[in-house]
């Protein structure tokens, strides 16, 4: 993914996070930009990838797991936004969404772009497991 397409996916992400507008399931569905003269569609994205971001951003405390009930309690969130083989769960009142967490809902764009900065790369590269040899 180029950087471009790397902010649009996050970008899309955290609009989703933010608005709750969709179940866990659907996340990584395309996203559909339009103007007056094009229109222009980016992803799907494999839920792998979205669960990379998802597990960064709960990590920090920016987003929580619930269903129409009550909020999923953090090892049961956590376990949950981990396997994304989970998510294909249909319909119901136990449909799991996701959310910004108050934390998350205070927290400016930049800082959530900042967490995830480092996913883009190959996971040898990522600066979490590079080595200092001095």
């Amino acid at each position: 993914m180029n950087e471009a397409e790397y902010r649009r996916f996050v970008n899309h992400m955290l609009w989703l996070v933010i608005d709750e507008a969709e179940p866990l399931r659907d996340l990584g569905s395309h996203m559909l930009e339009q103007d007056m003269t094009t229109e222009t569609t980016w992803g799907p994205w494999p839920p792998e990838d979205c669960a990379r971001l998802l597990l960064r951003w709960f990590d920090a405390g920016l987003v929580s797991l619930h269903n129409e009930e009550t909020a999923f309690p953090e090892g049961e969130a956590r376990g949950f936004l981990a396997t994304p083989t989970r998510w294909r769960a249909e319909g119901g009142a136990f449909e799991p969404y996701i959310a910004a967490t108050d934390r998350g809902a205070q927290t400016p764009d930049a800082e959530w772009f900042a967490l995830v900065a480092d996913l883009r790369l190959p996971p040898t590269l990522a600066p979490a497991e590079t080595t200092d040899d001095k």
